[in-house]
């Protein structure tokens, strides 16, 4: 414990080393009341469940660990932490093994990793049922004077035996419903790294600043473009696209760097060149539109003026309130009644900030926002103009007969010699 820099008494040290510490062999060997085991940098094991679970571990290493291969076994009773997490309950006792290697070669810049596991269950009947997974992974990267390819390998097969499904439904339930089979190939392909450099530092940024990634896959027939340009941006396979532009109130196309308005758009029937979809205003977008949202450029130049503005017309009403408080605030409530049917249906109207806003989508535009917005503001106008406002009645009566009450006041309320 002197790392932790806890003192304790020699004898306690003493059953602790006893119970757990590091042996000749840099081993990490333990002996407690429910588990016990030893682990090393090369192998290892561990038994726990008094005896009756038992795992154990492997590793072969070499070319300074850029290759190797990492053995494993476990097997024992299957407990109620495991049957609840995979729900393989029918299980009594199982049996696993397998292997996790790699091959890491950076000269060629090209890597392979694998796992193999097999597993074996016996359920309570006596019937068993075994589940099987190899997998590779294989990793290669392509690289000239100003591109990169890099291309992902995957294979995957997994097997079970028809017992499986028969005796142990559950655990193959959410595993398999029949053997997989697969291996295919995912390239990603920078075909300019300096294009992208640059416009990623946003050194120069115009119109010839463009950055391109080309994603191909063996399970699709069409590649699949993501290409970024200084006014937008969009990801293509076939006719199926989704992009996104930077606009200004209006709608119309402005740089990224403008910092105004991002318009996301999605649509199954880009035919042809992209800028040909791309080019359409978002009023001729119509639901292919799915969402617009302001920047902090749209704030400074549009929605703050636009809110200041609207603001401004409360200026004298806000003045006139708070002059001489809280007389000027008590005498806008008493007699309120008086100056509210004052309202028009323009008085609560933010519809121009909400149009500062562009906020909206294909299926909800902003126009249709607006003209909600100042329906409420119109539907509130009438209810305000209609409003009777009988407690305030009421409190004036009740004022009125205070102020009224002076020659009562001095002959009920008068004090005994």
């Amino acid at each position: 414990m002197e790392t932790f820099d806890i003192p304790l008494p020699p004898p306690v040290i003493e059953q602790l080393n006893n119970k757990a510490g590091i042996n000749e062999n840099d081993e990490f060997v333990f002996d407690l009341e429910d588990v016990s085991g030893r682990l090393g940098p090369l192998d290892g094991e561990m038994e726990w469940n008094n005896g009756r679970n038992r795992a154990t571990y492997e590793n072969e290493v070499s070319n300074e660990g850029m290759k190797g291969v990492h053995r494993y076994t476990s097997g024992g009773d299957v407990d109620q932490f495991w049957q609840d997490l995979f729900g393989i309950y029918t299980w009594e006792t199982y049996a696993e093994e397998g292997e996790i290697s790699w091959d890491i070669d950076p000269m060629n810049m090209q890597m392979k990793f694998g796992m193999i596991d097999s597993k074996t269950g016996k359920s309570y009947s006596g019937n068993t049922a075994e589940i099987s997974t190899d997998a590779q992974l294989g990793v290669k990267a392509e690289m000239t004077e100003d591109s990169i390819t890099v291309t992902f390998s995957p294979e995957f097969e997994t097997d079970g035996i028809d017992d499986a499904k028969i005796n142990a439904p559950e655990m193959v339930s959410h595993v398999q419903h029949g053997d997989l089979d697969y291996s295919g190939t995912l390239e990603f392909e920078v075909p300019s790294i300096s294009d992208c450099q640059n416009y990623f530092s946003g050194y120069n940024f115009n119109a010839n600043s463009a950055c391109q990634f080309n994603i191909k896959l063996s399970d699709l027939a069409m590649p699949i473009v993501l290409k970024m340009k200084h006014k937008f941006a969009f990801i293509k396979a076939g006719p199926m696209m989704a992009y996104v532009k930077s606009e200004n109130l209006k709608g119309a196309m402005v740089s990224f760097d403008k910092l105004m308005y991002l318009s996301l758009y999605a649509t199954d029937s880009a035919r042809g060149r992209p800028f040909a979809t791309i080019k359409r205003s978002f009023s001729d977008a119509g639901e292919d539109l799915k969402l617009t949202v302001p920047l902090i450029g749209a704030f400074e130049k549009e929605i703050i003026p636009a809110a200041m503005e609207y603001g401004s017309k409360w200026a004298k009403f806000l003045s006139n309130l708070f002059s001489n408080p809280p007389k000027s605030v008590i005498k806008a409530v008493y007699w309120m009644d008086k100056w509210v049917p004052s309202v028009q249906p323009a008085t609560f109207d933010i519809s121009g900030i909400i149009a500062a806003t562009r906020i909206g989508c294909g299926e909800y535009p902003n126009s249709r926002i607006q003209d909600d917005v100042k329906g409420f503001a119109a539907g509130m106008a009438m209810m305000m103009q209609g409003h009777e406002f009988d407690m305030l009645e009421e409190a004036r009566e009740f004022v009125n007969d205070i102020n009224s009450a002076e020659k009562e006041a001095t002959r009920k309320f008068a004090l005994p010699a």
